[in-house]
């Protein structure tokens, strides 16, 4: 970029010394001229006259003031030349730090900061960047279908004093479940062994012990607040203090199990917009929800997930899902290189 602001400054003062070479010799031969022709003048008059005298004073006069003249534009012109040049180098090299500045903040306000492409299994670069936004921030708001992965990631690093906000579909509207269930529906196109009402038991399965997961991470944060809400979003939202992170479902590329992931910064609108909307959301009268505090012991756990889900779990059940969701717990943290 120096060489570049070098290069324009040596073309400005080339361009403007052949400009102003231009006008001193059009000055010079305009006044030499003027010169001759007074010469000229002088000599049709008599030689002894005072006319002569005059004419030919004045003549010389000219050629004198023309050639101190054009010697003195050059000097001061070289410097004027400088002068312009150093002015126009020195916009330039402003215009372009301000433009790199405007760039950059708009690239922080519009851009992603990250992105990780879509896959079969967990991404550990994923899991590790998004792991490094979780530590230490003091609330997660998080907006998906499932939150088993969520509760792992609540066991594994959250700070104690992290407010929990969690937004899943609303079991009670199976609606509610519609633009996930035809999302897996492409994931698994072809597979003759997985119809549409397996899918749609299996995403149920997921959030029952995403539930579970959600319990037993409870002594990790400072509060858990589920939010059921039957108008969710296909993709899935994860804001912390530093940035918010989006796994786009909606993506039109090839569907896969783990889909392409972005990031932006707490400084982007998009973070604004997540953080306002997610906010109006849980304000919201046509949603419901529940707290499981600390506080909150096995049985009254049983009747919180029965007013949820409708379904009313028992130790069995509450066994079977628990021993799931840890088996679940226990492949992701190999999978995802979970510390």
């Amino acid at each position: 970029m120096d060489q570049s602001f070098e290069q324009l400054r040596a073309d400005v003062e080339r361009r403007s010394e052949v400009q102003a070479g231009l006008r001193e010799w059009v000055l010079l031969l305009g006044v030499a001229l003027a010169s001759l022709a007074v010469l000229w003048a002088a000599q049709l008059t008599a030689a002894d006259s005072a006319w002569r005298r005059v004419l030919e004073a004045v003549s010389t006069g000219l050629l004198v003031a023309a050639i101190f003249g054009a010697v003195q534009y050059r000097l001061s012109g070289r410097a004027a030349n400088r002068m312009q040049a150093h002015y126009l180098a020195a916009f330039a090299e402003a215009l372009t730090v301000d433009m790199r500045s405007t760039v950059a903040r708009l690239s922080g306000d519009y851009l992603p900061t990250h992105d990780f492409p879509s896959g079969d299994v967990p991404d550990p670069r994923f899991n590790a960047a998004l792991s490094r936004d979780f530590r230490g921030s003091p609330y997660y708001w998080f907006r998906g279908y499932s939150a088993r992965y969520l509760a792992v990631r609540l066991r594994t690093g959250a700070s104690p004093s992290c407010d929990v906000h969690v937004l899943l579909p609303d079991p009670s509207s199976a609606d509610s479940f519609n633009l996930r269930l035809s999302y897996n529906m492409r994931v698994h196109q072809g597979d003759a062994s997985r119809a549409e009402e397996d899918l749609r038991d299996s995403l149920l399965e997921d959030l029952y012990q995403g539930l579970v997961g959600l319990y037993l991470s409870r002594h990790s944060v400072s509060s858990i607040e589920v939010i059921l809400t039957r108008s969710p979003s296909l993709d899935r939202f994860e804001v912390l203090r530093d940035g918010a992170w989006i796994t786009l479902f909606s993506s039109n590329d090839e569907a896969a199990a783990f889909p392409l992931s972005v990031r932006f910064s707490s400084g982007s609108l998009l973070y604004q917009l997540q953080i306002s909307e997610c906010g109006q959301i849980r304000d919201s009268p046509h949603v419901r929800r529940f707290e499981i505090g600390k506080h909150v012991d096995l049985y009254a756990f049983f009747d919180m997930f029965e007013r949820i889900t409708g379904e009313r779990l028992d130790v069995a059940k509450w066994e079977y899902r628990k021993n799931a969701f840890l088996d679940f717990e226990k492949k992701f943290r190999a999978d995802g290189a979970l510390a």
